[in-house]
């Protein structure tokens, strides 16, 4: 019988649908690990819809893609080199070395895919085949002897591995504020002398197979929702939803500290790492979590100098005393402050309703313009705001602290929704990509060397942007900028 041809889907997929470009490279969250693949040099893995490709000895993560849309299994082709995932209704071939993506339209879910020398079979309501020379799709009455399939692991997989039992794992006191919280096993790849293990949030773990001794890769933050990205010393802090994540200087791993709640600010504070939690300001150490002091108000926003602990809450600021440890008002009241930026003369606040300065000489507050103010970063002797309607705003004090400030410009671009600077430029991150502005000649630019889509924060850390969307973290080192 004549095998019917359903349909031949073959189209070329470059960015924006698959991000990847040698300028910049993705930095993935710790998520849900869905397929492991494994090769005689290299791990691949399926964490939410990004591709993951770790070395196998050494056990680190060496590239990461993130695609346009949901992808669940993925297998590895030895004889082509390339990777196949399973999409919606759909397989997908991918190339890493040309960065070439390949669509193959299927008519239904895929319940799991096999690799042979010639074809990719396919599993679903109906059987399928793929020609790996021409791409043609036909119909399959039943699949050949010689496959290698991939599927999802299921709880049949799971008790091959008894030793893993109860299949879950828990983090220890020193990591998290609620360490008996679960991250389930979610699959599973047999590499003969190793077993690797994918996990919910808990990362990858790679285990000897006659000594049962593991290594674990933490490969990312646990989240992209960022509120903050702070350098304090050799070790730079990531500030999510789900908590705390650090990356020490030069370190593939990363660390972090999973909190009951999503952190509002952080700063260091007598040495010790501290964050807002609601109406506590916390601190975290040797697995205890220590309550330094409370507010009347939610906190959203903390700094600090050599004196002094500023917290911007919803109604109002307050100054906590590095010495006494005493808590007082201090600042704008009654409505929300959402950045706070002690100079060396001057503390300056941007909330709801305006931005305020206080003269450290004469100690005084005073409004500088009634204009909502969510962000504040310096470059050089002057002063870059982001309003509450996403505009920028350009600010130089005068050189009197005494003379009235009056020297600002609201700069004719809108829709910026996060904002930081380097020693050169102002970096913008908008709905359509990163822009950055150039002081000197007052024009804003596009970096071309990132993908152009929505960013909804821009941090500058060691010569490095980073932007972060939706679709994951993208650090860019700053000499590629143009």
């Amino acid at each position: 019988m004549t095998d019917l041809l359903v349909f031949l889907f073959f189209t070329q997929i470059i960015s924006p649908n698959i991000f990847y470009q040698d300028n910049y490279r993705i930095i993935p969250p710790l998520g849900r690990i869905k397929s492991i693949a494994v090769t005689p040099f290299e791990v691949i893995a399926v964490n939410d819809d990004y591709l993951l490709i770790f070395d196998r000895n050494p056990f680190q993560m060496k590239s990461s893609f993130s695609f346009d849309q949901p992808i669940e299994l993925v297998g590895f082709d030895e004889q082509y080199n390339e990777i196949w995932l399973s999409g919606r209704k759909k397989m997908l071939r991918f190339n890493t070395h040309s960065s070439i993506l390949y669509e193959y339209m299927i008519t239904e879910d895929i319940g799991r895919f096999g690799i042979a020398e010639d074809y990719i079979y396919v599993d679903g309501v109906n059987d399928y085949s793929i020609e790996k020379r021409t791409g043609a799709v036909k119909n399959l009455s039943a699949f050949p002897g010689t496959v290698k399939w991939f599927q999802k692991t299921g709880d049949t997989d799971l008790k091959k591995y008894p030793w893993l039992s109860p299949y879950v794992y828990f983090d220890d006191m020193s990591r998290s504020q609620v360490p008996n919280q679960s991250f389930p096993i979610t699959a599973i790849a047999d590499g003969g002398l190793e077993i690797f293990v994918g996990t919910d949030r808990y990362g990858l773990l790679k285990y000897n197979s006659i000594s049962w001794q593991k290594e674990r890769s933490v490969f990312g933050p646990l989240g992209i929702n960022l509120r903050q990205v702070r350098r304090f010393e050799d070790k730079i802090y990531f500030i999510s939803e789900s908590g705390v994540s650090i990356l020490p200087q030069g370190a593939k791993d990363w660390q972090y500290l999973r909190t009951r709640a999503h952190p509002s600010g952080f700063q260091i504070y007598k040495g010790t790492p501290v964050f807002g939690l609601r109406m506590n300001l916390f601190s975290f150490e040797n697995g205890v979590s220590i309550t330094l002091n409370s507010t009347p108000n939610e906190i959203i926003a903390l700094e600090g100098d050599n004196n002094n602990l500023y917290i911007g809450t919803t109604q109002g600021m307050f100054a906590l005393t590095k010495t006494s440890g005493k808590l007082t008002p201090f600042g704008p009241s009654k409505y929300s402050v959402y950045a706070i930026y002690p100079a060396y003369d001057r503390i300056l606040s941007g909330g709801e309703f305006g931005l305020y300065s206080y003269d450290r000489n004469d100690k005084s507050w005073t409004q500088i313009m009634p204009f909502g103010i969510k962000d504040i970063v310096k470059f050089k002797d002057e002063y870059f705001l982001l309003g509450l309607n996403n505009q920028l705003i350009r600010y130089k004090p005068p050189e009197d602290i005494s003379d009235a400030d009056t020297n600002w410009v609201m700069l004719p671009y809108f829709n910026i929704y996060d904002i930081d600077a380097d020693s050169d430029v102002v970096y913008c991150a908008s709905y359509a990509g990163i822009y950055y502005f150039e002081p000197e000649s007052e024009l804003f630019k596009v970096i071309y060397n990132l993908p152009r889509i929505k960013y909804d924060h821009v941090f500058v850390v060691n010569q490095n942007i980073l932007a972060v969307s939706s679709k994951g973290i993208f650090q860019l080192p700053n000499q590629k900028r143009d």
